[in-house]
């Protein structure tokens, strides 16, 4: 099983999560952490993060679902470009494949014509050097 992850960074101003600047968001993303070490100090965090999630769920739900239809919606562009690239290939092939049966058809055709044409000269070749042995 695999699960995407993804970090993002807001500015809490009161009851409201605010985006920050993309260079900023950069620099917090970039830098260094420092777990705490401290079980209390962790445990006041938790106890901190817990008793404001339920104020800012709303928000980051919301972002959420944001974020999945923009994904979604890259997806699905990505996914019918590939497809109309896919089915233009495939057109390409079958028109190649059709050209070379017909060019291979035309081939026969003419390999047909020419021996019928060799047996027909073939023929009044042969209904000439008869006339000539029989005409006296």
């Amino acid at each position: 099983m695999h699960d995407e992850v993804m970090t993002e960074v807001f500015r809490v101003e009161g009851d409201r999560l605010t985006p920050v600047e993309d260079a900023f968001r950069q620099v917090v993303l970039q830098s260094e952490v420092h777990p705490s070490k401290s079980g209390k100090r962790q445990e006041e965090w938790v106890r901190t993060l817990r008793a404001k999630w339920f104020k800012h769920r709303g928000g980051l739900e919301a972002f959420l679902q944001g974020q999945e239809k923009d994904l979604l919606t890259l997806l699905q562009r990505r996914a019918d470009a590939t497809l109309k690239r896919e089915g233009e290939a495939a057109k390409e092939s079958y028109r190649y494949r059709l050209k070379e049966l017909q060019d291979r058809s035309r081939e026969q055709e003419l390999d047909k014509l020419a021996r019928y044409l060799l047996r027909e000269q073939a023929e009044g070749d042969l209904g000439d050097q008869r006339r000539r042995d029989v005409a006296p």
